[in-house]
């Protein structure tokens, strides 16, 4: 990401910043020259805030009819209630 300050057109290209919520606006705190938060500078290589999309299974939440299926088929296999009853232990 380029910045440029407003005053004395000093630029600064960083690579990785921390954006921090500083008088209603997000800022750069690495960007900060003649006592004021530098402006960016939009260029074709930046494209916004990333999206995270997560597709794999592992992150994905399962629906609630995809648990009660679950549930079932285990109960009704036999394997859902010798879970349970290995848990227990008599005395």
């Amino acid at each position: 990401m380029i910045f440029y300050c407003k005053i004395c057109n000093n630029k600064k290209n960083l690579h990785k910043v921390r954006l921090s919520y500083i008088n209603y606006k997000l800022v750069c705190k690495e960007a900060y020259c003649c006592e004021q938060y530098m402006e960016q500078l939009i260029t074709d290589e930046y494209k916004g805030m990333p999206d995270i999309k997560r597709n794999e299974e592992i992150h994905s939440k399962p629906s609630g009819e995809q648990l009660w299926k679950k549930a079932k088929d285990d109960l009704l296999s036999g394997e859902g209630i010798d879970k349970h009853a290995k848990n227990r232990t008599t005395k």
